[in-house]
């Protein structure tokens, strides 16, 4: 008999939060429903009956402070711990906690490690009673925000995963040519959400990471990307180390990658840079340029599947 995996449910307006947060949540054996808009979300927490809740705050008609509080008189007894999810400051959040009726709050960050360690800390606590409004945390000693965090090991080095990957690529057919998948990987969303609305209008899937880690276990599993942009500057783990582990693990990544980097660099990216035969994109990117460095990645992807077909 397998163990029910507790249930989250994510509630923002921006898509870019949404795909991310699921991903680092569901990455570590969380089941996770999402809802990009205030209306119907009473409704919809009500018929998921989750663990927990992260609810954004600031949202267009009605802010997840408002929606808690009448959450907390639809379902007095509930045990979902329910967080404030938000950009604000501490200060501010600890406020609408405190009128809310909310367990706390978590602020957002760029950091998805940071923030399956926070909800995990959450889900060993228990509402006193019962109640949902027992649990109410405000104090600042809490320090709800994410911190830094090294990335989690991958199962297995690049070098063992190698020859297995490719084989598991090719059977897998996931060197798709009519509809490829993107991986854009940066710390910052709102250049992740900028580089959505360049690639929109593009006939491909479009997947994100905040990390390094969180990239090479994209990266490093067993339907990888078919192609990858990734900033050099990351909070863990350097886009030059997911560059070289992700072509000691397969080779045609030297021809499907492209790398971001802001106007001064670092002695070690510049380096990199002075060898590296792929697309170099500089900050700020638009939407030609971003375009152009895809389409050249995606050549690449070709390439490499005419030359396993002839194989």
């Amino acid at each position: 008999m397998s163990l029910r995996k507790p249930k989250i449910v994510v509630i923002d307006d921006s898509e870019i939060v949404l795909e991310v947060t699921k991903s680092a949540l569901e990455g570590a054996g969380y089941d996770v429903v999402t809802h990009d808009r205030p209306a119907g979300c009473v409704a919809l927490i009500l018929h998921e009956k989750p663990d927990l809740v992260l609810m954004d705050v600031n949202m267009p008609g009605l802010g997840g402070d408002t929606i808690v509080s009448v959450l907390g008189k639809a379902a007095p007894t509930s045990d979902t711990i329910v967080l404030l999810h938000s950009s604000l400051s501490a200060e501010v959040l600890r406020a609408k906690v405190t009128t809310a009726g909310a367990h706390g709050f978590m602020q957002k960050s760029g950091d998805p490690f940071g923030l399956v360690r926070e909800v995990a800390r959450w889900l060993k606590r228990s509402p006193n009673s019962g109640n949902m409004r027992a649990a109410i945390v405000t104090s600042g000693d809490e320090r709800m925000s994410s911190t830094r965090l090294a990335a989690a090991p991958t199962s297995g080095s690049a070098s063992d995963s190698a020859s297995g990957l490719s084989a598991a690529r090719r059977a897998s057919g996931t060197l798709r040519l009519d509809a490829p998948t993107v991986l854009l990987v940066d710390d910052d969303m709102s250049v992740l959400s900028g580089f959505r609305r360049h690639l929109q209008n593009d006939d491909m899937s479009i997947e994100f990471a905040l990390s390094g880690g969180q990239a090479l276990r994209r990266i490093l599993s067993d339907t990888p990307p078919d192609a990858v942009v990734c900033d050099m500057l990351l909070p863990d783990i350097s886009g030059i180390e997911v560059y070289q582990r992700a072509v000691a693990a397969e080779p045609s990544f030297r021809q499907r990658f492209a790398v971001a980097t802001g106007a001064s660099g670092t002695p070690s990216v510049m380096s990199f840079l002075a060898t590296f035969a792929g697309p170099v994109l500089h900050k700020p990117i638009d939407a030609a340029q971003l375009s152009q460095a895809v389409r050249s990645c995606l050549a690449g992807v070709r390439k490499f599947a005419k030359s396993s077909v002839r194989q």
